[in-house]
């Protein structure tokens, strides 16, 4: 006795590939379909819909047979509710056309009004084949939808005797993908050829319409279908999103995900060939974050989109995921920021216990830093001042993010070790705050080499900074004016109110007024140097090289710090004056 498909069977567990309704290459998902089966692209497309189900002992059983009794209930779930006579002949066509299941002859013209129909081909095989019967009045009537009862007639009619599960699988993917490509609406249940078949039905209502007609019916909540509703971009700007109004005028390529992901991005980049964008996204019929599968196609400038949403959402990312754990974490503290308000999202960031691990948030605000709770000395101080122990000036990389988000590597001290490591942090603009956060690796790079002049500039004038940090004022004058501190081509010189107080190569300028100073081509370089604030700056100007005795063109880095100004620079050969 042939046992029934149902519900009822108890089936194993079976996910494939959201966007592409596939599995990987490799293992199917059943014990008894290996990579090499003939109809394993099939029986996944069927299950990944539930259309089909395994066993409990996790196989599939692909070369079972099924009795006719057993296939309607199948196809009358994988067949689109609604549909017309028309597209049950197209499905029943493609679906015995994918398991050769005829040879006759069509015999063309079955039905007078049937003729010149788009699916003429479909109707007039399926009459030729006995699959489906006219009326008393000779006439097929294709676009009179059909009922559960009379897809359970055509297909006993229309399936083999003696096929197996697996051909009942080709038949269905077959089926539905002949609706799809008619332009005719596949079951819902296959949701990636329903989205696809939605956004093309938009596509198609703005060819005929026109722009602001589909923007009008898209915009209205009449629009919307279930789960799918269609989102437009128009230079990366939101113009049409019936489900989410809130979310019109703002730039897609600034929308993260609810777990940081910048699925707007990969939204605004979609080309005409289409492709798909998987992120987790408020469900609006459920009111809850669940993942969501968006088909996005460029078509005439504008990005036409929409997806469908799984069950639950995916969980967050893991922190042996740094980058994601990062973007995610930051999205938290953006997620809060808007639920609770300004002062309570800085109360809650400025308190350790918000600190995650090596996590923990930082904020600024008009280029000041009003949230830093690892290291709270940091609070009120410009962010774009701050440069990091190589001289690296990460400061004003941070707070020059945008709303599109970007990673700024540096080399900073890690609370946790004490040690300053390498560290890479994901800042982005929201609501005119920058909200940052970042992970540790476990060794610091290499400082700047010798061969790269500017970088290692900036590494020596930190240096210098750092010590001044640590031991004083004095001690850091003291050290600078031996020439023990002389690196090669770089020596630090400190000016402190105009003055310099430090300089090895050139004691005799210790004390005398940095402002006058002019170099061989008359430039006031000195006032340029003492001018230096604490963002620093780059200063070029001529002078005597104390290495070679030569006139050179140098160049400084000159950083203002606690009211002194510490500078240091190298020296190539000089161009002649103008």
């Amino acid at each position: 006795m042939k046992r029934k498909l149902s519900a009822a069977l108890l089936a194993l567990a079976f996910t494939a590939s959201a966007a592409s309704g596939a599995l990987a290459s490799g293992n199917s998902g059943f014990s008894d379909v290996p990579a090499g089966h003939e109809r394993r692209a099939d029986i996944e497309y069927a299950a990944a819909r539930g259309w089909l189900q395994g066993y409990e002992d996790g196989a599939f059983q692909p070369g079972r047979t099924v009795a006719a009794d057993q296939i309607s209930p199948v196809i009358s779930g994988a067949f689109p509710e609604g549909a017309t006579r028309a597209d049950l002949a197209t499905y029943v066509r493609a679906g015995s056309e994918a398991i050769a299941a005829y040879t006759a002859v069509i015999n063309p013209d079955a039905f007078p009004d049937a003729v010149g129909h788009p699916q003429q081909t479909d109707i007039d095989t399926a009459a030729t084949r006995g699959w489906f019967r006219g009326y008393p009045d000779g006439n097929f009537r294709p676009d009179r939808t059909v009922t559960a009862a009379q897809i359970a007639a055509v297909a006993g009619r229309a399936f083999p005797e003696g096929v197996s599960r697996a051909d009942l699988a080709a038949y269905l993917r077959a089926g539905n993908q002949a609706l799809l490509d008619a332009g005719r609406a596949p079951a819902k249940s296959d949701e990636p050829a329903y989205t696809r078949y939605f956004v093309q039905q938009a596509i198609d209502r703005y060819e005929e319409q026109g722009r602001q007609a589909v923007i009008d019916h898209y915009n209205s909540t009449d629009s919307i279908d279930g789960q799918w509703y269609l989102f437009v971009v128009d230079n990366d700007v939101l113009i049409v999103t019936a489900a989410r109004p809130e979310l019109l005028d703002t730039r897609s390529s600034h929308l993260t995900d609810v777990y940081g992901r910048p699925s707007g991005r990969e939204v605004s980049e979609a080309t005409e060939a289409g492709r798909w964008v998987d992120y987790v996204f408020l469900n609006p019929d459920t009111g809850q974050n669940r993942q969501k599968h968006s088909w996005v196609i460029r078509h005439d400038g504008l990005v036409f989109g929409s997806g469908w949403y799984e069950d639950q959402a995916p969980p967050p990312p893991a922190k042996d995921n740094p980058p994601a754990y990062t973007q995610y974490f930051v999205q938290q503290a953006i997620d809060r920021y808007e639920k609770q308000g300004r002062q309570a999202a800085v109360d809650h960031y400025n308190s350790t216990d918000s600190i995650d691990g090596q996590w923990y948030l930082f904020v600024a605000e008009d280029d000041i830093l009003i949230v830093h709770a690892a290291q709270p000395e940091l609070l009120d101080t410009r962010l774009s001042h701050l440069n990091d122990v190589y001289g690296r000036p990460s400061g004003r990389e941070v707070s020059e993010a945008t709303e599109a988000g970007r990673w700024v590597d540096y080399v900073f001290l890690n609370p946790d070790t004490g040690q300053n490591r390498q560290k890479h942090s994901w800042v982005i603009r929201h609501d005119g705050l920058v909200f940052g956060s970042g992970w540790y690796e476990d060794q610091a790079p290499p400082p700047p080499a010798k061969d790269n002049p500017p970088a290692y500039t900036q590494y020596f004038v930190q240096q210098a900074i750092d010590r001044y940090e640590k031991q004083g004022r004095q001690a850091v004058i003291d050290h600078y004016n031996s020439t023990d501190s002389v690196d090669g081509p770089w020596y630090i010189f400190i000016i402190e109110d105009g003055v310099t107080v430090s300089i090895a190569t050139n004691p005799e300028l210790v004390g005398t007024r940095t402002g006058p100073r002019t170099d061989v081509n008359g430039k006031n370089y000195g006032q340029e140097l003492a001018a230096a604030t604490e963002a620093g700056s780059w200063v070029d100007y001529v002078r005597r090289n104390p290495a070679t005795d030569q006139l050179e063109q140098k160049h400084s880095w000159v950083i203002r710090r606690d009211g002194l100004i510490f500078g240091s620079g190298w020296y190539e050969p000089a161009e002649p004056a103008s």
